[in-house]
């Protein structure tokens, strides 16, 4: 997906089509998608949001490996 980067308002409709009332945020960077939300749930309700990022630079995946994702 070089060059095209993620589409918001795609990935909202995806989810919708299938019965999901999630909300859809799409960002360029971030360190982790999941630090991201639960920063957020500590001063706000996060339930059905999702983040997606373009790339991701300090990611953790299970048993607390490492992820990080390539631009796009």
């Amino acid at each position: 997906m070089m060059g095209r980067g993620l589409d918001q308002a795609l990935l909202a409709e995806a989810c919708g089509d299938a019965g999901l009332p999630w909300r859809v945020e799409v960002v360029e960077e971030m360190v982790s998608t999941n630090d991201c939300l639960r920063d957020r749930g500590r001063s706000a309700d996060v339930a059905g949001q999702v983040v997606f990022a373009e790339k991701q630079t300090g990611g953790r995946g299970r048993r607390e490996r490492v992820w990080e994702s390539v631009a796009g």
